[in-house]
């Protein structure tokens, strides 16, 4: 029971009609098809005088659709405003190619969130806060980090073992683990207040409020044919200015670090040995240049090399208190696999799950919610050089209810496989997107991945560019409007 959100719509011609179009005139934004053709449609199609699309009558008598999108709400009206606004969304993600933190706030934008619009990495050579000293070395940046922990909390000034281990390790690679860190202890307050935890107490009728028992409630209306009333209500529970906000400020550190990274150049890993810190916002994990395997459960991972395991959770939320998981892995042939697991791999299940992939020719896979999945969240996936394979079942590679799901690949010949709702997908308040920067790539969709007793026992897959919501009027009568979804292909 199910209810359309995005509209698509595929314009054919022969060869000898083809000049009739007007294609990317202006870019993305100038595309159009002519209004003489538009006439000849509405004329076949009865539409002749009026607008090609449902006035709010007919739409009145599907039910009510909650958290229907205002872009959403007019192409349904009007069919003919579908290329220019999916043109100018393309062209606003493809500006934003280099800028994770951008695309991410580009795409709460197509939500209709207004947020985080002069939120800026921090100046070269700082840290951009307040609370570390101006020309603090790495040392006294992590002391003034850790001292920042909450009373009754076992962590401290760091000493020992541990801190041989951190002063061993090569500069640039400590200020990028802390701008890492700095992003996540800057977002985590901002990011809680999206959550209401008194409705989320009921909602989960005194169980803990984990990530199993979230993504249970969350994925609710999409799994049960006659869900719990709470999960109906969960997405008049969120507040997406706070998560857009949140995911901003994060970004914008993790990207101020990955810059400094970068401009040091030549960077010496030989000398680099596993180092686990806990920190306020969870465990640190810092590998060194062999093949590794990443343990789960951490809060930021920094791989500095080789061609490494991640598999089960990674790049996911902790928990609503410690509300981000991050992973950059700065190069190697990598394997990201979250197996059976759900909401498992670069996934913002009530927070924000990122992943930065540098280099090396990457696998990732998720069977149900990851690869750049979000829930109640953002989840961010950003892979930048390579040959990449992604492979998955269903909510995968850009897909988002309520937040933002955002799969960013730079360049390189990848191939993508998905079953449904998948490779830029939107659900209820979500905007799901798959940019692909360069190369000549594949997209496949398995056709028996979901077969449909409303289309007539056909299977539908709702992918590369979909909006799908949930409709009740055959039912329960309690709909919920569908998304923006987007695949946006740059070059190749």
């Amino acid at each position: 029971m199910r209810m359309c959100g995005m509209v698509l719509v595929v314009f054919a011609a022969s060869a000898a009609g083809a000049a009739e179009f007007s294609y990317l005139p202006e870019g993305r934004s100038g595309l159009e098809v002519p209004e003489a053709i538009w006439e000849r449609v509405c004329a076949e199609t009865g539409f002749a005088g009026r607008a090609l699309g449902y006035t709010a009558e007919e739409m009145a008598n599907y039910g009510r659709a909650p958290h229907c999108l205002l872009p959403v709400e007019s192409l349904f009206r009007d069919v003919r405003l579908v290329p220019r606004f999916t043109g100018r969304a393309g062209d606003g993600l493809i500006a934003r190619l280099d800028d994770p933190a951008g695309a991410v706030w580009y795409a709460y934008r197509l939500l209709g969130v207004s947020a985080a619009r002069g939120v800026n990495a921090p100046a070269p050579g700082t840290f951009g806060v307040d609370w570390i000293p101006e020309g603090a070395d790495a040392h006294a940046a992590l002391d003034a980090l850790l001292a920042r922990t909450p009373p009754g909390e076992p962590i401290g000034i760091l000493a020992g073992e541990e801190r041989t281990r951190w002063a061993a390790l090569p500069d640039p690679l400590k200020r990028l683990a802390l701008h890492a860190l700095i992003g996540a202890m800057e977002a985590a307050p901002l990011l809680r207040q999206a959550f209401d935890r008194e409705f989320l107490a009921r909602a989960l009728g005194g169980a803990e409020a984990t990530p199993a028992t979230l993504y249970g409630l969350a994925t609710e209306p999409w799994t049960r044919d006659v869900p719990s009333r709470a999960s109906l209500e969960a997405p008049d529970r969120v507040d997406l200015a706070y998560l857009a906000f949140g995911s901003v400020v994060l970004l914008r550190h993790v990207e101020a670090g990955l810059r400094e990274f970068g401009e040091a150049g030549g960077v010496d890993f030989s000398g680099v040995r596993t180092l686990c810190l806990a920190t306020p916002v969870g465990p640190l994990v810092i590998l060194g240049p062999d093949d590794d395997e990443a343990p789960e459960g951490s809060a930021v991972v920094i791989d500095t090399g080789g061609n490494d395991q991640y598999r089960g959770r990674h790049a996911v939320p902790l928990s609503l208190d410690r509300p981000v998981g991050l992973v950059i892995d700065l190069a190697g042939d990598d394997h990201y696999d979250a197996g059976e697991g759900t909401a498992a791999l670069a996934c913002g299940n009530h927070g924000v799950g990122a992943l930065f992939d540098l280099a090396g020719n990457d696998r990732y896979s998720a069977e149900e919610s990851g690869v750049a999945c979000a829930w109640y969240g953002t989840g961010l996936l950003v892979d930048r050089a390579g040959d990449d394979h992604y492979s998955g079942g269903r909510w995968v590679m850009g897909a988002a209810h309520a937040g933002v799901a955002l799969l960013l690949d730079r360049s390189g010949r990848d191939r993508y496989e998905c079953r449904t709702e998948a490779q830029g997908f939107g659900g209820t308040l979500g905007a799901g997107v798959l940019l692909d920067g360069a190369g000549n790539d594949e997209y496949a969709a398995d056709l028996r991945g979901n077969v449909s007793e409303p289309f007539r026992g056909q299977s539908v897959s709702f992918v590369q560019g979909a909006g799908f919501g949930r409709r009740a009027d055959f039912g329960d009568g309690h709909s919920l409007a569908g998304g923006i979804g987007l695949l946006v292909e740059a070059g190749g």
